[in-house]
């Protein structure tokens, strides 16, 4: 936000200049945000309890546009990344110990148990308080080393090469420490874009992350199968509530089809609409 801060200090004393030097641009998500600033906007004034405060939302969409334009104005700034990959990496040493260890030393939270009977392993969450919202963070900075390693020219070293793809492996492998098969699909998606854009050492990438992950499950977790199939059983549970969520979503959809509930309506209309049988936590979510 300090950066952004710096674009829009810049962009207005552009505005008000007599020669205006820079030209604002779309940067590809212009007719989402314009959809849900139509939704904040009917939020606020035809939802009663949320009020003016659901307009607030709207800093969040202002986020992308300065940071896009932040980076055309100032390219130094490029070099943000290299940070964000550098902690991100700290963060996926410090989840190495959490998934083993099962550590919290920052928050002091407790972490989740991995889905496996067999073994007391954690889910990892980094500097984070979930293990999706780091996962998340991991696979938006996943494509840098991936990149570095396809994209790097014959004349650069071997060493630049090979420590681009152990960087890529370890940034997977604690992806896939989070046990979530979402998060995993995710960054698939990403490495699928990686491998399209880039179209050299795509075997050697594949074949080395195949050998890579085989190793990793058939040396730590013993017996894949049934590790497949835990993730499986509890990916089910999380299924069954996630239809409970849409089975509420439709209910209320029915009463109210075209302003809806509210952004802050869920506890409001989830006491009301959720089966019985769904309690405690699940409930609440």
């Amino acid at each position: 936000w300090t950066c952004a801060l710096l674009a829009i200090i810049y962009i207005c004393a552009d505005r008000f200049s007599g020669t205006k030097e820079f030209s604002l641009f779309p940067i590809g998500v212009d007719v989402a945000a314009g959809l849900f600033i139509f939704v904040l906007i009917i939020n606020a004034f035809f939802i009663g309890h949320d009020g003016l405060l659901s307009l607030l939302t709207f800093k969040w969409l202002l986020l992308p546009y300065f940071f896009a334009y932040m980076l055309e104005l100032f390219p130094g700034l490029n070099n943000m990344f290299q940070i964000l990959f550098g902690a991100g990496m700290l963060a996926s040493v410090y989840a190495v110990v959490q998934h083993f260890v099962g550590a919290e030393w920052i928050s002091g939270a407790t972490l989740e148990f991995a889905p496996l009977k067999e073994f007391s392993y954690f889910c990892v969450t980094g500097f984070s308080q979930y293990p999706e919202v780091f996962g998340s963070l991991l696979a938006m900075i996943l494509p840098i080393p991936i990149c570095c390693y396809l994209a790097a020219e014959r004349r650069n070293s071997k060493a630049l090469r090979a420590i681009s793809l152990l960087l890529s492996f370890f940034l997977m492998l604690i992806i896939f420490w989070t046990y979530r098969p979402g998060i995993w699909i995710a960054s698939l998606a990403g490495v699928l874009i990686c491998l399209i854009i880039h179209t050299q050492r795509h075997f050697k990438f594949i074949v080395g992350t195949v050998l890579f992950f085989s190793i990793v499950i058939g040396v730590i977790y013993q017996n894949p199968s049934q590790f497949w199939h835990q993730i499986k059983d509890r990916e089910s549970l999380r299924a069954s509530v996630e239809r409970e969520h849409i089975n509420i979503l439709f209910a209320k959809f029915a009463q109210s089809p075209f302003f809806g509930a509210g952004l802050q309506a869920g506890p409001d209309f989830t006491k009301n609409f959720a089966s019985p049988e769904v309690t405690g936590a699940d409930r609440q979510s």
